[in-house]
């Protein structure tokens, strides 16, 4: 069962980095936002709204790993490079779905106000009977807090 989610998963991010590599960007991997909070004030009608995701991409000829936070609707987007990443595996036990736990320092620009900064980012992907579920907790400069996470199958 999770080999067949896992292969929905890869295929719709094929299809996604298809379209992308025509801009010379290939997604690595793309979560897309159904749940959010800003210091712990919801904002998911507003991510709803403007089919919000996040994603890792790589650009041709580079070789660094980009993170994006982007509005899809509202055209707009905080992407940088991805500093200092730490992945770390965790295996399916009796008490335990598999997780993986990526932590890293993003370095980001918005294309909305041109403002730039840094971030620290931890991914928690936990790999359920029902599909992925991710949590991706973004702490600014300004300590603001974000939470974007998502049920089911990407």
């Amino acid at each position: 069962m999770k080999t067949i989610y896992l292969t929905i998963s890869l295929i719709s991010q094929t299809v996604t980095s298809v379209f992308a590599q025509d801009q010379g960007i290939t997604i690595l991997d793309k979560f897309i936002i159904l749940d959010a909070t800003e210091n712990g004030v919801d904002i998911t009608p507003q991510l709803l709204e403007n089919e919000a995701f996040i994603s890792f991409f790589e650009l041709a000829d580079e070789d660094h790993i980009y993170f994006a936070n982007v509005w899809t609707v509202a055209e707009s987007k905080s992407h940088g490079v991805v500093y200092n990443a730490e992945f770390k595996d965790f295996e399916e036990t009796e008490e335990t779905y598999a997780q993986q736990k990526i932590t890293f320092t993003w370095k980001y620009q918005n294309s909305y106000d041109g403002i730039s900064g840094t971030a620290k980012v931890k991914i928690t992907k936990i790999y359920k009977p029902q599909g992925i579920y991710f949590e991706a907790v973004i702490v600014p400069e300004d300590l603001d807090l974000l939470v974007y996470s998502r049920s089911g199958c990407l």
